[in-house]
């Protein structure tokens, strides 16, 4: 029998469980389901082609979970669930039908204070982390093409790293203070103009 769901209250209090390792088949999250467990770190799996994700916005409430990998677009209630978690940092993909766009905003989740995009991600939407206020370091891989308007608006970003050479457009507006790591940058009109200071190539 394969496992679907992890149902609300299903490993509540359970201290002594520390690490969890879910199958893709999963696709529904309970209330709590997690809550007071011992696990601090947990890698949700994209959601199988044939279902609908379905989560309750508190499924990590009060739990220990700190970091978080999952499919940005498997979840349209992502910010959320983020939000009524204790996750500081967030790995972000974006495997499922999109070609690497990410569909879904994270706004305003003030716990946060690392967010990855991994090689999977090639398009960061409009409002994607506006409001995140602790967020001050941002992992952008070379697969990025393309940043939305304010994605990053209202966040206190100071250590931004890029890889490889990024061909941006849109306007990621009112950043500064970055410290940018890059190993080669094209064109970077998102940021050009607006960083306080800068290690890496010239633009």
């Amino acid at each position: 029998t394969q496992i679907t769901s992890l149902n609300q209250n299903l490993f509540k209090d359970c201290s002594s469980l520390e690490e969890l390792t879910l199958p893709d088949t999963v696709y529904s999250y309970g209330y709590e389901c997690l809550a007071g467990s011992g696990i601090t770190e947990l890698v949700i799996p994209k959601t199988p082609p044939s279902k609908s994700f379905t989560s309750n916005d508190y499924c990590l409430a009060n739990s220990n979970i700190t970091k978080l990998t999952v499919d940005a677009n498997s979840i349209s209630s992502i910010g959320g669930i983020i939000r009524n978690s204790n996750v500081t940092t967030l790995v972000l993909q974006a495997n499922l039908g999109t070609g690497g766009k990410i569909t879904n905003q994270i706004v305003n989740a003030t716990k946060l204070t690392s967010v990855t995009f991994d090689s999977s991600v090639t398009s960061i939407p409009d409002n994607m982390l506006k409001g995140c206020t602790n967020l001050t370091t941002l992992v952008i891989p070379a697969s990025v093409k393309e940043i939305g308007q304010d994605a990053f608006l209202n966040t206190n970003i100071t250590d931004l790293t890029v890889g490889g050479t990024n061909s941006w457009t849109d306007t990621v507006a009112n950043i500064s203070g970055f410290t940018l790591y890059a190993d080669s940058i094209n064109k970077l009109y998102s940021m050009r103009g607006v960083i306080d200071s800068y290690t890496g190539e010239k633009f």
